[in-house]
């Protein structure tokens, strides 16, 4: 510090003055230096450095104070809380950990899981994975997580051991071929579900974005130059808790109107995480292209954006950038096996080809009308929706399983309709109304209209008198109410069985008035009109 400058001016008379001069300086210590306090947790990262800013920091990573391990004499929430009185500390938690590979029975073990990303494969039925804990961390100095040891990880455990034969990588196993991964470091439960993510301001072509960076950014080998940008994005939901039971969730009285059979469904993810039973932990939307960037140059890939929240919810992702190097885009013959033919595809570029060596059936395809057999209807299996390829579907379930053991069922049938929709052994009769029943509906609405508001000129019109006020409310329902709640409810249910009777209720009008003909010889102009209104509303209801 320089030396102070006295201003005698300041000093109006002889004698003897005290001057104090401050001296002191405040020191502003970096990131990288600072007080470390070491203990052990039950929650939150161990054997790694965590930057803690304040108690609630402290509370988000580590939990509240822990009083059994007090108990035993570790005082570690306590002593980050009295440490954070003069600022922030940097903390780690020690967990002994069996690090042995010679003895790998004994190893700590977690699990991982991997998450399908190509449209023409399907993600594996024996996720998640057991594999050593240690293993997914760099140890090198100070432990931390790392997604590159979770690709290491994942591909030695899923059988593409690379090490040993490094010219099988990417061609050894169908699940290491999967370039989403997932591990839980933690020791408690959670459940990740991923999704296509809907977002704004990525609706561009692969080749206008990059060209936006000029020659600053590399374009990655495995994105299509004509692909949207916003078919990369994947959003990621972390619940606290097991929600992997669909079976049951589907049947219980309270969560099964958020699930079906095949998982969490879609439209329902906001109200089911809005619950009170529910702790949503995170959600985070990214990129699966390694390292991208957004206009203003912040990451927002998946894996970064997911693990920079490690510290508070235990979870590891990785891209698979090395398998991703692989794909050849020239390439078009689909192998689940090639990772040279794999693609990054969410939206469905290669569903024609799913299915091809009938590896992914979910059923065993029923019979057409005509009696032969029907092709099998493929698995669409990616991220984490599991739907059938196809309208209709005959799902049998395991009985196998103890969840599934239904008193006196062999099989359970879920369909809807599709051109084989007299198909017997599906019994799948329910199809979606097209646009003609929507027109034959609205018009008996509007029917119904005018029989409620002007029932005298609908009598006239139709050659009926009205005997007093009662007759009126005669017309008023049976011509008005009558109309308006069939052609209603068939707008509303939007089903061909629904337009359907409707329809027989017009084609019997049709074929009386028509017997009327015949009978009475009542052929005015006004009956001939009305029989072909209701031969015409008939048919748009009953080909709907």
């Amino acid at each position: 510090m320089a030396e102070k400058v006295l201003n005698l001016n300041n000093f109006k008379s002889s004698g003897v003055y005290t001057v104090e001069i401050d001296q002191s300086q405040g020191l502003a210590l970096p990131l990288t230096t600072g007080r470390l306090i070491i203990g052990s947790s039950r929650k939150g990262p161990f054997n790694t450095v965590v930057l803690i800013n304040d108690v609630r920091t402290l509370n988000a990573v580590y939990g509240d104070r822990d009083t059994q391990l007090e108990k035993q004499g570790s005082y570690f929430h306590r002593t980050i809380e009295v440490a954070l009185r003069e600022g922030p500390v940097f903390a780690m938690n020690v967990l002994p950990l069996d690090t042995d590979t010679d003895v790998v029975a004994n190893l700590d073990k977690a699990y991982f899981t991997t998450y399908n990303t190509e449209s023409s494969s399907n993600n594996e039925d024996s996720a998640p994975y057991q594999y050593p804990l240690v293993e997914f961390f760099n140890k090198r100095k100070l432990w931390f997580a790392d997604d590159e040891s979770l690709n290491k990880s994942k591909n030695l455990a899923l059988g593409d051991d690379y090490i040993l034969n490094p010219s099988s990588f990417g061609n050894a196993s169908i699940a290491s071929n999967k370039i989403l991964s997932f591990a839980n470091t933690g020791n408690t439960n959670m459940t990740v579900w991923v999704r296509k993510a809907t977002v704004t301001g990525f609706d561009v072509t692969a080749k206008e974005w990059y060209a936006s960076f000029g020659e600053s950014i590399d374009f990655p080998n495995f994105v299509s130059a004509d692909d949207f940008i916003s078919d990369y994005f994947v959003e990621v939901i972390i619940v606290d808790g097991d929600w992997s039971n669909n079976i049951r969730l589907s049947k219980d009285a309270l969560f099964s109107q958020f699930f079906d059979e095949s998982g969490l469904i879609d439209s329902q993810v906001p109200s089911f995480l809005a619950l009170q039973e529910v702790q949503a932990i995170a959600r985070v939307t990214g990129c699966l292209i390694p390292e991208f960037k957004d206009q203003s140059g912040t990451i927002a890939s998946v894996d970064s954006l997911v693990n920079r929240l490690f510290a508070t919810t235990g979870l590891l992702c990785a891209l698979d950038a090395d398998k991703l190097d692989l794909i050849d885009l020239e390439d078009d013959n689909f192998s689940d096996i090639n990772m040279e033919t794999h693609r990054v595809d969410t939206i469905g570029h290669g569903y024609d080809e799913l299915d091809s060596d009938d590896v992914y059936s979910i059923d065993n395809g029923g019979f057409e009308p005509s009696g032969t057999v029907a092709d099998s209807t493929p698995l669409i299996d990616i991220l984490s929706y599991s739907k059938p390829g196809d309208k209709e579907l005959i799902y049998k379930i395991d009985l196998s399983l103890p969840e599934n053991d239904f008193t006196g069922a062999t099989t359970k049938t879920y369909c809807t309709c599709n051109q084989r929709r007299n198909n017997q052994e599906s019994g799948c009769n329910n199809c979606e109304m097209n646009a003609m029943g929507y027109v034959g509906a609205i018009i008996s609405i509007i029917a119904g209209c005018l029989g409620l508001i002007w029932p005298k000129q609908v009598s006239r019109t139709i050659g009926l008198q009205i005997p007093g006020r009662l007759g009126q409310s005669e017309v008023r329902a049976t011509y008005g109410g009558l109309f308006i709640g069939a052609g209603l409810a068939v707008t509303l249910i939007a089903s061909s069985d629904a337009a359907l009777v409707l329809g027989a209720a017009w084609a019997g009008a049709f074929i009386a008035r028509a017997i009327s003909f015949v009978i009475d010889k009542s052929r005015t102009k006004e009956n001939v009109a009305g029989l072909v209104i209701e031969g015409v509303m008939a048919a748009l209801l009953i080909l709907a």
